[in-house]
């Protein structure tokens, strides 16, 4: 609009200055007949102004519509015909697309009616200065014939900026509405923010706190109630719980990827919200149970966390984390460009190269967040030794569900419904006979069945 639009919006401008000004030297009172209509054509283009902004909001809400349900038949093209819903969605998709049909001629409609509108009073300002003019000039009044004709031709010289005040008035419309959405976007205060003086930490040792620490998603109904526990550096604590207890939100806190509504997350000692997030992203590496490959190369994913690393140091990250063989298997081995998401990847393979972005990051701090939940028991275990030897010296959290990979833990929660209900050893949460020990018999047992079906 501001590049295009107002340009030729300024020129129009000046012409129709420069017409008006010299009709009115020609014969004032002919020049305002002409444009007597000019303030009428004004407040019925403001009237028209609430229900094409609320015309244009409708389309471009359909038009998401339309495209998300046009993204999840793309993306989800493989679930849509392993189930056979192809049918289904292609009802979904048009009842969208009669939806934006719809929201298209509206809009179709009510610019046709300014169009007409904008028309309407072009014909009628000629058929003024024509009929007036030519009353003027049979009375004798002075006006000559060719004074008409030069009158006529600067009503003429009117009609192309009417038509792009008519044109410029939808676009801004159309413009502005669209603007209000990026703007909200824009305007957005985050909910987690950076201290305008944060606390420098150029060295952190790596020791974690929470004290009391409630947090939820939506008002009144808490994830996490009254947490509290500590870590100290060099130390891995496991954490254990069903799906759903609030374990993935509590690393989350840690790592403040959001803020808790009440307690305080410490590192060091120092409350994570007086950290800079260099600081606190540089000391935290994650490796989460959703992983995500950007689109590019091997190397350059591998790399993301610390892209000033060497190649030997991108194929020692991977080596440690069981990825070197099936990368030197790709076409172009680390140069070897992945799409988007990863979808050339299995799902173990992203995760390894998700933990090898994890090594290369050199964290004081490791979360690992079911970080061997999507492997094979054979890569698993060669994942875990590689993880063994990472965690050394380093504060490790870890989530898991397979109670094995936690047995050298220095510590044991347990979580259920929000909150710590077990705390200890692996061998000292077995005594208790608890949630812990449930698990444990639970998994045994799906073993021992799975070892009989073998």
């Amino acid at each position: 609009l501001f590049i295009d639009g107002i340009p030729y919006l300024i020129v129009n401008i000046v012409t129709v200055i420069g017409v008006t000004t010299m009709m009115l030297l020609i014969n004032w009172k002919l020049a305002i007949a002409a444009i007597i209509l000019l303030p009428l054509l004004s407040v019925f283009s403001y009237l028209l102004t609430p229900k094409l902004w609320s015309l244009y909001g409708k389309r471009h809400r359909s038009s998401r519509s339309l495209y998300g349900q046009i993204n999840d038949n793309l993306t989800g093209a493989r679930v849509v015909k392993a189930f056979g819903q192809e049918k289904s969605e292609q009802t979904r998709f048009a009842r969208y697309n009669q939806n934006m049909r719809t929201a298209e001629l509206k809009i179709v409609n009510v610019d046709n009616q300014i169009y007409a509108l904008y028309a309407v009073f072009q014909n009628i300002a000629q058929f003024i200065v024509w009929g007036l003019g030519s009353f003027f000039v049979l009375q004798g009044t002075g006006m000559e014939y060719g004074t008409l004709i030069t009158f006529v031709g600067y009503i003429t010289m009117l009609n192309g900026p009417l038509d792009n005040f008519s044109y410029m008035f939808r676009w801004w419309i159309n413009c502005m509405n669209s603007a209000q959405r990026i703007f909200e976007i824009i305007d957005a205060v985050p909910d987690v923010t950076e201290p305008i003086n944060p606390v420098k930490m150029d060295r952190v040792k790596g020791s974690v706190e929470l004290k009391n620490v409630t947090f939820a998603y939506e008002k009144g109904k808490p994830v996490l109630k009254d947490i509290s526990l500590k870590v100290e550096a060099g130390q891995m604590l496991g954490v254990v719980g069903h799906s759903g207890a609030g374990k993935s939100t509590l690393v989350n806190l840690i790592s403040r990827l959001y803020d808790p509504d009440e307690g305080e997350v410490l590192i060091d000692g120092v409350n994570v919200r007086d950290m800079s997030f260099q600081d606190l992203r540089r000391s935290i590496a994650m490796v989460s149970q959703e992983t995500y490959i950007f689109m590019g190369t091997v190397a350059e994913n591998i790399a993301y966390s610390n892209p000033s690393a060497t190649r030997d140091e991108i194929v020692a990250a991977a080596v440690a984390a069981s990825a070197h063989d099936f990368i030197c298997k790709m076409p172009d081995g680390y140069d070897t460009v992945i799409g988007a998401s990863g979808r050339s990847l299995s799902g173990g393979e992203r995760q390894r190269v998700s933990i090898a972005r994890a090594i290369l990051a050199n964290p004081r701090i490791l979360i690992l967040d079911e970080a061997t939940a999507a492997v094979d028991t054979e890569t698993e275990q060669s994942i875990q030794r590689s993880l063994e030897r990472l965690i050394q010296g380093r504060t490790t959290i870890s989530v898991a569900h397979r109670l094995s990979t936690l047995k050298n833990a220095d510590h044991l929660v347990v979580i259920e419904d929000g909150r710590v209900t077990e705390r200890g050893t692996h061998s000292e949460l077995l005594r208790q006979k608890g949630t812990y020990f449930k698990l444990a018999q639970l998994q045994s047992k799906a073993l021992a069945m799975r070892g009989v079906g073998d």
